[in-house]
């Protein structure tokens, strides 16, 4: 833990902050957002600072203000070493190795799957994840939802070997996960030291990453070299931001009675690379809300997180406002929420996900016609904008004979769902969940976790 306080810390003390023109009213403010804030650069940022006080005292720009990057310690004479000595004592080590009345053998019972913080070095060793699977394995009749994790340093013989080991103790199926493996993962990982990027020489600093980069990588540099430099160009150290012009579309939409607009920006090659999400009915912070997610959002898609990854994450997410949609693509009728249309409208038009849509783009056509549906009146098909109905001998004379189950499932696919009934709780609220259903009555699902 750390002092959570700038007095005392190296660098950043009150005496040395009033002497660069900080006033008691801005060092009040930066402290009352410690409880906030994850680390000293985000307690020193323009919105904590105030406009006014970054463009008089400390000769910031507009821009810089607005840079949600902006390093503002950076800026007043700190560098890299000062800034995270500082931290290190107002946020501590993000570790509990090293406190103090805790013996070495204490921290066994305290280890996680990967170490803690940029100081930990413990962590549960890989062996331990497979026989924790083992252990639980015979009182599950399915496969165990539990990913073995392995430290970046891992070999391709120590992957192999949790495979053999996982065999050997009968678990039914194992998912390893290697640390820094994913493309999107240099943004949060260690694999390489991106302090450095701070310094005046970017090239060097960038030459430096990728040789950092092929050591972590466990197979021969020659092989290892191509693909640091693609992690480090494309994920680390640059951000591709859209041309100025560029192409955009603006999508308007009803869900549960409130107005979305979705504008949608592309690069050059047809990529999305930036949303913006308006509503209506709602108040100036949800609103606000809405926007900052839309700008976080977009900066992922900039550094290149892909946006599956984003569709994973927020479709089928559960709030209000929720239910029906009218307008937009024509092609999503039902949304559990504003996030998952956004995302499920997204993953349509530039994913190809059709099976997030409740409408094929076929139906959409205006020269299509639809299967003949049986009603009281006879046989009803569109073409389009027309409807005809086909009068047959039992049309008006004879009242359908269904069951109870055939009536059931007709009315749940009329609400949207699937028809389909749950085998936990008997409900038909059953929902497409990739290739698998949800219920949306109690939350099981037909295979997928």
């Amino acid at each position: 833990m750390g002092t959570g306080r700038l007095s005392g810390s190296p660098g950043l003390d009150p005496r040395i902050l009033k002497e660069k023109g900080f006033t008691d009213e801005v060092l009040s403010n930066i402290e009352s957002s410690m409880p906030d804030v994850f680390d000293i650069r985000s307690a020193f940022s323009p919105s904590v600072l105030g406009d006014d006080f970054c463009k008089t005292v400390l000769a910031m720009t507009d821009e810089d203000c607005q840079n949600v990057f902006f390093d503002t310690l950076a800026h007043i004479g700190l560098s890299a070493e000062d800034i995270e000595r500082a931290n290190d004592v107002i946020f501590g080590y993000g570790s509990i190795e090293g406190a103090p009345g805790l013996k070495e053998e204490h921290l066994a019972v305290f280890d996680c799957a990967t170490p803690c913080g940029k100081h930990g070095t413990r962590s549960i060793d890989w062996q331990a994840h497979v026989l924790m699977m083992a252990a639980a394995q015979p009182f599950i009749s399915g496969a165990i939802s539990k990913t073995i994790n392995m430290p970046a340093s891992a070999s391709i013989d120590d992957i192999r070997e949790a495979y053999e080991l996982s065999h050997s103790t009968m678990n039914k199926a194992c998912a390893v996960y290697r640390d820094g493996s994913k493309l999107s993962q240099p943004l949060m990982s260690q694999i390489v030291d991106t302090s450095i990027l701070e310094e005046e020489d970017s090239s060097g600093a960038v030459q430096t990453m990728v040789e950092d980069a092929v050591k972590a990588i466990p197979v021969p540099d020659d092989l290892a070299r191509p693909i640091a430099e693609n992690v480090v160009q494309s994920f680390i150290a640059a951000r591709k931001a859209l041309p100025d012009v560029r192409s955009s579309k603006t999508t308007k939409s009803r869900v549960g009675g409130h107005t979305v607009y979705l504008t949608s920006s592309e690069y050059e090659d047809g990529r999305l690379g930036e949303i913006m999400i308006t509503t209506s009915k709602e108040g100036a912070a949800w609103r606000s809300m809405l926007n900052q997610f839309a700008i976080a959002v977009s900066i992922g898609l900039q550094y290149g997180v892909p946006l599956d990854a984003f569709v994973k994450s927020f479709t089928f997410q559960k709030f209000e406002p929720s239910g029906m949609v009218q307008g937009g693509s024509g092609r999503v009728k039902m949304s559990t929420s504003i996030v998952d249309y956004i995302f499920r409208e997204l993953a349509i038009q530039y994913l190809d996900r059709n099976d997030l849509a409740h409408v094929s783009e076929e139906d959409l056509e205006t020269t299509s016609i639809s299967r003949p549906v049986p009603t009281d009146d006879g046989l009803l098909r569109h073409q389009g904008e027309k409807r005809e109905v086909q009068m047959t001998l039992t049309s008006s004379t004879l009242e359908t004979d269904e069951d109870e189950v055939t009536k059931t499932r007709r009315l749940a696919r009329e609400r949207g769902f699937t028809g389909d009934i749950c085998d936990e709780c008997g409900s038909s609220q059953m929902v497409r969940n990739g290739t698998c259903l949800k219920c949306n009555a109690c939350g099981s699902t037909t295979g997928c976790s």
